[in-house]
């Protein structure tokens, strides 16, 4: 698969805006796990290029389920 599927980034001036689609193991908290992922990218952006990270918006492209179940 390619790695930038789901991944989508605009950068204006020193802004940056993030559109992640991810998909989520079942049972995990969607929203507690999308919060993380958020301050984690947003950390990540900022450490690395210097640039302001407006918004990491997160989109829930599936959610897997276990086998078994």
């Amino acid at each position: 698969k390619k790695l930038t599927k789901g991944v989508r980034v605009t950068v204006e001036e020193d802004n940056v805006n993030v559109d992640l689609a991810v998909t989520v193991d079942y049972g995990y908290n969607i929203p507690a796990t999308c919060q993380k992922v958020q301050s984690k990218v947003q950390n990540a952006i900022e450490n690395m290029t210097g640039l302001s990270c407006n918004a990491v918006n997160i989109r829930i492209a599936g959610v897997n389920m276990k086998k078994g179940q």
